[in-house]
């Protein structure tokens, strides 16, 4: 039909175009045009003639603005074996979000990933579909949770609301895995990759107390007439894997780095960063 050509041609432009590093650009873009594709599944993948994978089979799309369903009101629709239970429901969901295309899109990253043929819902954190269990030995697997986290809640709101702030998160991914860019792990915690070995994460020094305080290094300054000023205290930062030290200014990289990060959905506060 002429609404299907329109959807497919705007997540295709897309797909080919700015953003060629991830295929949520694609989803980006019809959501955009306030498209909601409902049907992301491996098989749904196509490869292009220069090799980018594009997203096809847009005969399920749901438009808000356009009066006329494609569905029944007692009909389900979508690849029920990636969805979410609060998109697989008994009876037809009448307004579909574009949270249910990010879960889609998380379920597909997981598959593409694992190897295997599909997620059961949001369980990509029990022990037998944990992609950290499953690779042990690859470190990327840590971001790749992290992008997992915030598309498969347990609840549409526990989900980024669209491909936008999707695009967003694995821009960030990039970033850390292709130039050791700081980044916020699903806990709103700050991640330093270690700019000297390429391999560890700054840790902060903190004191061996249920309180966590932190370690504090003096920095003696002097004045032009070399007369000693009061101390500078710095936070103590050392490598996971190469043991460098740096030294920041209290309350910092956080403070100016957190400001600039897209905040992560459903945190749990306070819990310290795990090892990456």
């Amino acid at each position: 039909s002429q609404r299907n050509s329109q959807a497919h041609h705007a997540a295709h432009q897309s797909a080919g175009g700015e953003r060629p590093e991830h295929r949520a650009a694609a989803v980006r873009h019809a959501h955009q045009n306030l498209i909601v594709h409902r049907d992301i599944k491996p098989s749904n993948i196509f490869v292009a003639g220069d090799g980018q994978l594009v997203l096809g089979d847009f005969g399920l799309v749901f438009q808000p603005t356009e009066s006329e369903r494609l569905t029944r009101p007692d009909e389900r629709v979508g690849p029920w074996e990636h969805l979410p239970w609060w998109g697989n429901l008994p009876e037809r969901v009448e307004n579909p979000a574009p949270a249910l295309d990010v879960f889609l899109l998380g379920s597909l990253l997981w598959v593409m990933v694992s190897g295997r043929k599909w997620l059961h819902g949001d369980q990509y954190k029990h022990q037998n579909f944990d992609l950290e269990k499953m690779f042990p030995y690859d470190r990327q697997m840590r971001l790749v949770n992290l992008i997992l986290s915030q598309c498969l809640g347990q609840d549409e709101h526990l989900c980024l609301k669209d491909a936008n702030e999707l695009v967003r998160v694995v821009d960030e991914v990039v970033a850390t895995l292709m130039h050791g860019f700081p980044i916020l792990d699903e806990n709103n915690n700050l991640i330093l990759p270690c700019a000297i070995c390429n391999k560890g994460f700054y840790r902060r020094v903190e004191k061996a107390s249920p309180k966590r305080e932190r370690v504090r290094h003096p920095v003696i300054l002097h004045n032009e007439l070399n007369i000693q000023e009061l101390p500078m205290f710095t936070d103590i930062f050392t490598c996971s894997f190469c043991m460098n030290v740096q030294f920041f200014g209290v309350g910092q990289p956080d403070e100016a780095l957190v400001k600039i990060f897209q905040r992560r959905i459903n945190p749990h506060a306070g819990i310290p960063p795990r090892e990456w």
